[in-house]
């Protein structure tokens, strides 16, 4: 078999960096914090965003999803945490169990 180009190499060597960066990105996100709570005797939990430099009352947007959805689903259809910094409002994006 022959051996891959060098280019061929360096361009396999991106893609692998570039995959890794995407798979451990959301760990690095400083807004976000995985918290739970209990309803009716059941652990619910949520994903949940504070903006930076919070000062005093802020509102807080309570995002539900669909039927068998996600907060990680929610969260990556409706990018709406890349608003909390420029709006000033505390987010969590709520997850069912599938449903509500």
């Amino acid at each position: 078999m022959p051996k891959p180009s060098p280019k061929l190499r360096l361009i396999a060597t991106v893609l692998i960096v570039l995959g890794i960066l995407v798979l451990i990105f959301p760990f690095f996100n400083k807004d976000l914090s995985e918290r739970t709570i209990e309803v009716n005797g059941q652990t619910r939990r949520y994903l949940f965003y504070e903006p930076d430099h919070a000062q005093g009352k802020l509102p807080l947007l309570l995002v539900f999803h669909g039927f068998s959805g996600t907060a990680e689903g929610m969260r990556e259809s409706s990018q709406l945490h890349e608003l909390v910094n420029k709006h000033q409002f505390f987010l969590a994006y709520l997850d069912g169990d599938p449903t509500w």
